[in-house]
């Protein structure tokens, strides 16, 4: 059976919503206590309404967004995050941290973490995606690694296999030629960010370096070779998997990807779903009033759906109009 809502009780301007969309858009609002809807009709019938107010088609999408909900597993709320140029910021997820960043980085995949509002990070997801992408096509993981603070150091005479683990750094002194032993670098899980950074210093010259893996999906073993250092010359690289391959890149700065210019590792629950806060629109017109009636019905377009969706998101925009104006 309809739901019946009063008109004059259903005026709500933007500003009083719990989290109002940012686009500039005309519409009353109902967010709070429609989760009774009938999944089989998903009918509301207004009452009251004044002569010549009808109801009108709804706007089909406020794009592009600039704000979004992201819901976490196990936490209690959504947080949100409202773009800030070239990145994500908002809302933390519990009274412990100051607050949430997301981001593109400079070490080729996008980031999630918690932040102190100074400099110290922790990032709590990683994600594939290019810096053009939108954060709704981004899956973001959580990471199950720590960062090494110390590096680990190997000289020639290495008696066992170097197995390099993501997120470490390693320095290599001596001359790798006098390295007998295999340098592997396998990625064992499915990570967005799989990456570990090889330095090498010292004043004489050292022969080239290479260092082999498999990917998380399998196949036969991939090779990237560090090439021969020249005396007195620095090498700073960064081995990373990336789209199933082994990829090898200079510099330093990769381990502390833009924006998180210092951090930590934190541990993440997994993100169930990234929603944009725009106009929720869908719904059909049974009748808007014209005649004036007094009355118009809706029908939700997805009443399962939308019974579903947590009370932040909640919401129903319905947009009403001037008859003549239509």
């Amino acid at each position: 059976m309809p739901r019946y809502i009063d008109y004059e009780t259903f005026i709500t301007p933007s500003g009083a919503l719990p989290v109002a969309p940012i686009q500039p858009y005309e519409y009353a609002s109902i967010y709070n206590g429609i989760s009774d809807l009938l999944i089989n009709d998903g009918i509301i019938t207004f009452t009251g309404l004044p002569t010549g107010i009808v109801v009108a088609t709804p706007e089909s999408s406020t794009a592009p967004f600039d704000q979004v909900f992201v819901d976490l597993e196990d936490a209690d709320d959504f947080v949100t995050l409202n773009l800030n140029g070239n990145y994500w910021s908002g809302s933390a997820i519990d009274s412990g941290g100051e607050g949430i960043i997301c981001s593109y980085t400079s070490g080729g995949f996008w980031a999630m973490a918690l932040y102190d509002g100074v400099e110290l990070y922790s990032i709590i997801h990683t994600g594939d995606g290019d810096p053009n992408s939108s954060i709704l096509d981004i899956s973001f993981n959580p990471l199950q690694s720590e960062l090494l603070e110390n590096p680990i150091n190997f000289a020639p005479g290495q008696e066992a296999p170097i197995n390099l683990v993501p997120g470490a750094t390693y320095q290599f002194d001596g001359d790798s030629s006098s390295i007998t032993v295999p340098i592997q670098f396998n990625q064992t899980r499915n990570a967005s960010w799989y990456l570990a950074q090889v330095n090498r210093f010292g004043g004489v010259s050292y022969g080239q370096l290479n260092i082999s893996g498999v990917a998380f999906t399998g196949g036969s073993y991939q090779t990237v070779t560090i090439p021969s250092k020249s005396a007195g010359a620095t090498q700073l690289y960064n081995v990373k998997w990336l789209n199933g391959q082994l990829t090898l890149t200079s510099g330093a700065g990769q381990m502390a990807p833009d924006p998180f210019a210092n951090f930590n590792y934190g541990v993440g629950n997994n993100v169930s779903a990234i929603i944009p806060n725009e106009i929720m629109s869908s719904y059909s017109i049974i009748s808007s009033n014209t005649g004036n009636s007094g009355t118009a019905s809706i029908q939700i377009n997805n009443a399962q759906q939308f019974s579903d969706l947590p009370l932040p998101l909640r919401k129903l925009h319905v947009v009403f109009d001037i008859a003549e104006d239509l």
